[in-house]
């Protein structure tokens, strides 16, 4: 049953937001979250794309620091994979560092995870969910 209570109003007539509330509401929004989640994936297969998804940017990331090249043939494996559960057009990355692109594509499409990056600077403005900045 919703409270009768008249909501707190500034000076203004807006309505008056406490830290309290703006927590509540994101907690609120996090359980959502995770509940889709939950819906889309149970938690064992969300953990096993996501280590999926690591390995493979593991592999891809020994193969940029070494300069780059083709997309190692594991990653591919996954990255193929991960586009047919996403419903996406099966096309291999041209190179390592086009798949390294596409994992960091997927993990947010298909796991909600992911960073914002900066395209000025290519700094990471936000931290992978789950991770501390």
């Amino acid at each position: 049953m919703a409270s009768t209570a008249p909501e707190p109003r500034d000076r203004d007539g807006s309505v008056r937001m406490d830290v309290t509330s703006i927590a509540a509401a994101c907690a609120d929004l996090d359980r959502t979250l995770h509940a889709e989640r939950e819906r889309q994936y149970p938690a064992w297969v969300y953990r096993a794309i996501s280590a999926a998804i690591d390995d493979a940017c593991f592999e891809v990331e020994e193969v940029n620091l070494g300069g780059g090249g083709d997309c190692p043939p594991q990653a591919w494996a996954v990255i193929r994979y991960l586009l047919l559960l996403a419903g996406e057009r099966v096309v291999r990355p041209s190179s390592s560092f086009e798949a390294h692109d596409v994992l960091f594509r997927l993990s947010e499409l298909l796991l909600g995870r992911g960073c914002a990056i900066d395209p000025e600077s290519g700094a990471t403005v936000a931290p992978l969910r789950g991770y501390a900045a």
